[in-house]
């Protein structure tokens, strides 16, 4: 397994050219194929990625040789198992932040599950809420803010989100109902999910949105009656679901993709011959991924982008023969890359990577690269926990950026890969460092530059 891993990794170095190309830059990427790489497995049949952070880092699940699950990272070349903490033998990750902190949770008898988070190598045991027995960490943001859900068990059920902060946990409240799930947090402090509304004849669920201490009914689409949230970027779309109960059989529930933004509700229409799908999640960019069903009732996943209006089957925009089914999309990186499960070459089920491939560059576009190397002082500057390098290259470069403390130690390096012709912004989020001086060097090509940088907080 390792060696085809192994030569996946070198097709992943090799495919890296030109895909870090953001909407912000001048020469915008024409991605209309992916490349696909095979993440592989524990040693177990079958593995799902959930995850992946801006170094390219993937979490998820995977079978082990005794088909229990557990927790893996992928570092680009090889699988690693988390392991569990003492006591358990199951264990999955959920998210992964900058920092390379992963959510995530164990599993007792009788499906009990608890949250956990994995940082310096150790599993940390989260808690759950007052009076809930169990409890899943579901996503994580840069500065280490922990969002989840506390539940319990047996035909009462419930549940009732939580943020998780400086060790402690704070309750995420309901609609006026008496349950609620967080799904999902941003840069922000914004977080996602759904949470009951009052309805004294049904259970019933709306998209919700939690900031600064309120929470905001987001509503559902017209004709439908329950809705739910599954992502929000950083500048504040959010997608998700909005969904009814079948008339003829009500048991059926008709799910529809659907992104906020701005206020307004829009819907993802699904391609001919498919009856429901639901949205994943989405970038900075206002790409949204999801997967879709042929039937109400079960029938085949496929997974799907949506972008300028247009959604897509993942699967034509893959290598034809590739032997591939993309079944899910968990996540997509501003630069374009998805993670997600499908069925591989060997019908296991697999997680997988899809790298965008940048198949053009009109006429106009080449005529605006630039013709030397320009980098521009980062903006803005003086800032508070984020700000931005841009900088152009006139061909095909491998590119580092790295940043150092006022003593000339390095504390990180932001990227380190080969990127395409054009303008490119790299970002550097200094959540988690202390206010002062701080110098980044830029090499690229005959380029290398030293540039002073201010945090204050």
């Amino acid at each position: 397994m390792f060696n085809s891993v192994h030569s996946s990794w070198q097709i992943f170095i090799s495919s890296l050219v030109g895909l870090l190309l953001l909407i912000a830059s001048g020469v915008p990427v024409i991605a209309d194929q992916y490349t696909i790489i095979d993440l592989g497995t524990l040693g177990g049949s079958w593995s799902g990625a959930a995850d992946i952070n801006d170094a390219n880092v993937v979490v998820g699940s995977s079978a082990i040789q005794s088909s229990a699950r557990r927790a893996f990272i992928w570092d680009g070349e090889i699988m690693h198992d988390l392991g569990t903490p003492e006591g358990y033998a199951v264990s999955g990750a959920t998210a992964i932040n900058n920092s390379g902190w992963i959510t995530g949770y164990t599993e007792g008898e009788f499906q009990s599950q608890y949250a956990y988070l994995y940082r310096d190598e150790a599993w940390e045991y989260l808690g759950t809420l007052p009076q809930w027995d169990y409890s899943v960490a579901t996503d994580i943001n840069n500065a280490g803010h922990i969002i989840g859900y506390s539940f319990e068990l047996g035909p009462s059920g419930g549940s009732l989100g939580w943020l998780w902060e400086n060790g402690a946990m704070s309750v995420l409240g309901p609609l006026g109902g008496e349950d609620s799930h967080a799904s999902a947090i941003n840069d922000m402090m914004e977080i996602v999910g759904f949470a009951q509304i009052y309805d004294p004849e049904d259970y019933i669920n709306h998209a919700c949105l939690w900031v600064q201490d309120a929470i905001i009914d987001l509503g559902v689409l017209p004709g439908e009656t329950k809705s739910a949230a599954s992502d929000i970027n950083d500048i504040g779309q959010v997608c998700g679901s909005s969904s009814h109960q079948q008339i003829t059989y009500p048991f059926l529930t008709v799910t529809v993709p659907c992104l906020w933004d701005d206020g307004e509700i829009i819907e993802l229409e699904l391609p001919p011959g498919y009856a429901r799908g639901v949205t994943t999640g989405l970038n900075n960019n206002g790409q949204v991924i999801g997967w879709m069903k042929t039937s109400l009732s079960g029938g085949n996943s496929r997974a799907f982008i949506w972008e300028d209006s247009v959604l897509t089957n993942l699967n034509s925009l893959i290598p034809p023969g590739s032997g591939w089914v993309i079944e899910t999309a968990s996540e997509i990186t501003d630069d374009g890359k998805i993670v997600g499960t499908g069925e591989a070459p060997n019908g296991e089920t697999h997680g997988y990577m899809l790298i965008p491939e940048v198949t053009g560059i009109s006429e106009s576009e080449q005529q605006s690269l630039p013709n030397e190397y320009v980098t521009v002082v980062n903006y803005p500057n003086p800032f508070n926990n984020r700000t931005n390098i841009e900088y152009s290259l006139p061909t095909s470069s491998w590119v580092r950026i790295e940043v150092f403390d006022i003593l000339g130690r390095k504390i990180e390096t932001l990227l380190d890969t080969k990127q395409a012709a054009g303008n490119h912004l790299t970002a550097w989020d200094a959540t988690g460092h202390s206010s002062g001086a701080y110098y980044y060097r830029l090499q690229a090509g005959d380029l290398s530059e030293v540039r002073m940088m201010t945090l204050l907080k």
